[in-house]
């Protein structure tokens, strides 16, 4: 189809113009739901930790017994803590 009026090549800047203001729409929508992903992860991780925080505590698993704790889960042979002996005593 060849174009052969002033008015058809305004119509066709037109619709250009329109779907171009939709892709920057739909751009900027993506940003905002990358966004809220990466908020959301950051949250999951926070939780993340804090439960594994919480499960080396219900272990008696001291700051300073931590990497020796790792160590062993990785070889598997697992110490016991030494505050979960403490609190038997």
């Amino acid at each position: 189809m060849y174009l052969t009026t002033v008015e058809q090549i305004r119509r066709l800047k037109e619709e250009r113009a329109r779907l171009e203001s939709r892709i920057e729409t739909y751009k900027e929508q993506v940003r905002s739901a990358r966004e809220r992903c990466k908020a959301i992860d950051e949250e999951i991780n926070l939780l993340e930790n804090t439960e594994m925080a919480d499960a080396l505590r219900t272990l008696g698993v001291s700051l300073a017994e931590l990497p020796a704790f790792l160590q062993a889960i990785q070889s598997g042979s697992l110490p016991k803590p030494k505050a979960a002996e403490k609190e038997k005593k």
